[in-house]
């Protein structure tokens, strides 16, 4: 087995459990929101406002942090720098800020103005938490 394949072994369920930890905080507040509609407004006003029904918002958010989780268990040999802990949590955390902003935007303003809000919420929540988490995660930088 080559020493990419070992170290994939070891890091994929590591950044998976990651990507997906982030994306249960952004599920559970749909479902939060999705209650407070129900209390507020009928229960398909999530859907006219969003276009999309609640599992399917559900499913994009686990998709991002699926996502998310893989490309930290790829870039894991960036995390011996707190440089490189910030380039990890920024781009892992794009798929996730680009399913947010889907359900945020109408679809004519997602592009360019949605990949580039994506971008800033993934530079300072994603970046900003990658290079604050660095000094706390030393036993996986090794």
């Amino acid at each position: 087995m080559t020493r990419l394949a070992r170290r994939l072994r070891t890091d994929l369920p590591i950044g998976i459990r990651v990507g997906l930890s982030f994306s249960a905080v952004y599920i559970i507040m749909a479902i939060t929101a999705y209650l407070l509609t129900l209390i507020s407004r009928d229960p398909d006003a999530i859907k006219r406002d969003f276009g999309l029904n609640l599992p399917t918002i559900l499913l994009l958010y686990a998709a991002g942090g699926l996502v998310g989780g893989v490309i930290i268990a790829v870039l894991r040999p960036l995390r011996s720098t707190a440089f490189g802990s910030f380039v990890i949590g920024t781009i892992s955390t794009y798929p996730l800020a680009i399913a947010f902003e889907m359900l945020g935007m109408p679809r004519v303003d997602l592009y360019p103005e949605g990949v580039f809000v994506a971008l800033g919420l993934s530079l300072i929540f994603g970046g900003g938490i990658g290079a604050v988490m660095h000094g706390r995660t030393n036993g996986w930088t090794t």
